[in-house]
Parts: C-alpha cells; structure tokens; sequence
C-alpha cells in the first residue's frame, strides 16, 4: 500500500471522509434502492484500488503516477453512468432490450477494472478465478 504524503495526502483523506459521509447518512435515513446503493458504493471505493495499491511491487510508494490517477478516474465513470442513468437501465427489459454502446462498452471495463482492482489488493490468484468464472459464464455450456 502507498504511504502518500502532500496534496495526494489530503485529497484521498477528504474523498474518504466523502465515503464514509454517505455510508451513515444512507445507513442512518434508509438505504437507495440496491442497484444504486451498490453503484454508488462502487464508484467511491474501486478508484481507491488504482490510487493506494500499486501496480506492481517496483512502483513508487510515495507517490502515484498519472496513468494510476487516469485509472481512477476511468474506475468511477461506470458507478457514475449508472447513477446519471439509473431509470433507463433499470427499466430496460433484460433480453428484449438491447443494450447501448455505452453500457457495453462500460460493463467491460468495469470487468477488466475489477480485476485489476483485486490483483492489486489481494493477488494475481483471486483475479486469475474470477477470470476463469466469467469467461466460464460466457462460454460455459
């Protein structure tokens, strides 16, 4: 985990502080429905794997990088777009509905984002099963 000091410093501490802010408001006046709870969840939390893991053991520690802080902010977009269009999605009938090019497109980077996410926090074995799992779902018959 990076030891980050400065600007970097305070802005991950105030985005956390954000998170938490949220989580008891929500856990306090009632909970979003659960589609959103989670994308909502998700947007704050998956950025935090690309600014506080690095991406390799070699990486700097005390700082991060610009491709890490472009990760970031590419892992928010997906919780982002589900939130600004959150009617549209969950009243889209699930296969009589197609899906957009934006929701394709964002649905696999979120995959691949997740999956970098976790190899970084917990390991290459974890990712290297969910990988196994989700082409399964696709190809498995």
């Amino acid at each position: 985990m990076r030891k980050l000091s400065g600007f970097s410093k305070t802005l991950v501490y105030f985005y956390v502080l954000a998170m938490g802010v949220f989580h008891l408001f929500t856990a306090n006046a009632g909970n979003y429905e659960p589609y959103l709870q989670r994308s909502i969840h998700l947007a704050f939390v998956l950025p935090l794997a690309f600014v506080l893991f690095p991406i390799t053991k070699k990486s700097p520690k005390a700082r991060v990088p610009v491709y890490d802080w472009i990760l970031a902010v590419i892992a928010a977009a997906p919780g982002v777009y589900s939130m600004v269009n959150y009617t549209a999605i969950t009243e889209r009938i699930q296969q009589i509905d197609p899906l957009t090019t934006a929701q394709f497109v964002l649905g696999i980077l979120l995959v691949i984002l997740l999956l970098e996410g976790t190899r970084r926090i917990v390991g290459l074995p974890l990712s290297l099963i969910a990988a196994l799992f989700a082409a399964y779902m696709l190809y498995g018959y």
